[in-house]
């Protein structure tokens, strides 16, 4: 019998999605590779595409991968959302639901007491931020309003009531964007993620709206996506509203989402028609255990931390080669994890 790590009872609401599981795969793997190099010691620095772009106002064209990373990971919880959550709430009532909520907390409280570790022994000139996961938590807790029964119709309906309380929330939440983080003391350096949560939470909606017009056909999907990616256009190159990263303005959230929708697009259309809907190898099985994944790399970040004084410097291409070595045990890990049949759900 197949063995798992997260019992019978969620058995019956997994429902993978191929595309999903591949696309989390890919997005853990660029992660972990691109945060290595930058914990490495080397010989010289890293290119920009390392890094978050600069300046702080960035153009249309100017984002870099690693600007995604976060609208990257709302845009997954967002099309997972509704078949996630509210399913189990469906199966099991609303206990279970509280339950699966506050378990989702405590994994973040972990993720949060890893990088205080990290700031506290390692003291690293520029500390780790807890935006991300202080963000998630906020997040989760913002959108619980959001699971009440017409947003969770797949009628066009419920996919018109998302994208509308998200085109709200971002209006919203640019006009109060300044208050917001004043409130949160984002000028410390970690009350970012819990003011942008709220901007976070469009994010999620949008996300959850593109799943429910996937399901339509691929006509309408191809639209759509379309017709997101010339708003996001629009917003940033006619009515020249500010894409900031470093502050999570409301222009950076819906333009990063729009070329986030539109690279999931793409992926969308190679899973259907070259994949047939099946999950790559070893790919998925990371998407499938993604945040599992993301807390084992903050302990490998830890860890190589604490030994970077006592390595040697490396050059760019031998850097490249312990990074992929590295990335190397995340896909034997996760090839043993699917031959199992074990799925590790934090």
């Amino acid at each position: 019998m197949a063995s798992n790590l997260i019992g019978d009872r969620e058995q019956k609401i997994i429902a993978r999605d191929a595309t999903v599981d591949n696309a989390k795969g890919l997005l853990i793997l660029l992660y972990v590779f691109v945060h290595i190099m930058r914990v490495l010691p080397l010989t010289e620095p890293l290119s920009d595409w390392f890094y978050h772009s600069e300046p702080v106002l960035i153009n249309w064209w100017g984002f870099n991968l690693l600007d995604l990373a976060p609208i990257a990971f709302y845009f997954f919880i967002g099309l997972v959302l509704y078949q996630s959550f509210i399913k189990r709430a469906e199966l099991f009532g609303k206990s279970a639901f509280r339950q699966y909520f506050i378990k989702n907390l405590s994994v973040m409280g972990i993720f949060l007491m890893i990088l205080y570790l990290q700031n506290t022994l390692t003291k690293p000139p520029v500390p780790a931020s807890w935006n991300y996961f202080v963000g998630i938590g906020f997040t989760g807790i913002l959108t619980l309003p959001f699971l009440t029964s017409i947003f969770r119709r797949k009628t066009l309906i419920g996919t018109i009531s998302k994208f509308i309380a998200a085109a709200v929330i971002l209006v919203l939440y640019s006009v109060f964007h300044d208050k917001l983080f004043d409130l949160f003391g984002a000028a410390s350096g970690h009350g970012g993620g819990a003011a942008a949560s709220f901007g976070f939470v469009a994010v999620v909606l949008l996300a959850a709206g593109v799943k429910d017009l996937s399901q339509k056909g691929l006509i309408i999907y191809a639209v759509s996506t379309a017709a997101l990616y010339l708003a996001g256009l629009l917003v940033n190159n006619v009515l020249k509203v500010p894409v900031s990263y470093d502050i999570f303005s409301a222009g950076y959230l819906f333009t990063a989402f729009t070329k986030m929708n539109l690279i999931f697009f793409f992926m969308y259309i190679i899973n259907k028609y070259a994949l047939k809907d099946r999950a790559i190898p070893f790919l998925a099985a990371l998407g499938r255990n993604i945040l599992f994944y993301m807390l084992v790399t903050l302990v490998v970040l830890l860890g190589l931390s604490f030994a970077r004084s006592a390595l040697p410097k490396l050059g760019f291409l031998p850097a490249v080669l312990v990074s992929l070595f590295i990335l190397g045990l995340y896909v034997a890990s996760a090839a043993f994890l699917e031959k199992k049949k074990i799925l590790i759900k934090l």
